[in-house]
């Protein structure tokens, strides 16, 4: 059986090759441990640059990665660009609600937009604000 991915061809992949581009050892990472087809799946591939962020905040090493992680996902949200922000909602941000650190990390580091995608996510009935975060 063959697994179909649709992507909305409006998404704009030089998004995810700038992401890359910013952040070699993520590509590394996603390249090593994802199926070549989902390299360039926004959904994919946000929801593991989430999960990526949330290994190194709890690891609590390359804070200068950490920065510019936040930073990439604030201007993408201010741009909006390819749409992004309804599929950071449903992808990179539920990552972040999974630890106390995490969400105290995204709260400091989140700017306007950002900050209110995120707050909306932790604040969603799933999470129903954080109580389930460890």
């Amino acid at each position: 059986m063959t697994n179909f991915v649709i992507i909305d061809s409006s998404f704009d992949r030089n998004i995810i090759l700038d992401l890359y581009a910013k952040f070699p050892d993520f590509e590394k990472d996603i390249h090593k441990n994802v199926d070549e087809e989902f390299h360039y799946n926004p959904y994919s591939v946000f929801g593991s640059f989430g999960g990526w962020l949330v290994n190194l905040i709890l690891e609590g090493e390359k804070l200068g990665t950490i920065e510019q992680s936040f930073d990439f996902i604030n201007d993408l949200c201010e741009q909006n660009a390819g749409d992004c922000n309804g599929i950071l909602q449903v992808t990179f941000f539920e990552h972040l609600t999974d630890y106390k650190i995490t969400i105290e990390a995204a709260q400091a580091k989140l700017r306007t937009i950002a900050l209110k995608l995120f707050e909306e996510v932790l604040n969603g009935p799933i999470f129903q604000g954080g109580k389930s975060a460890n």
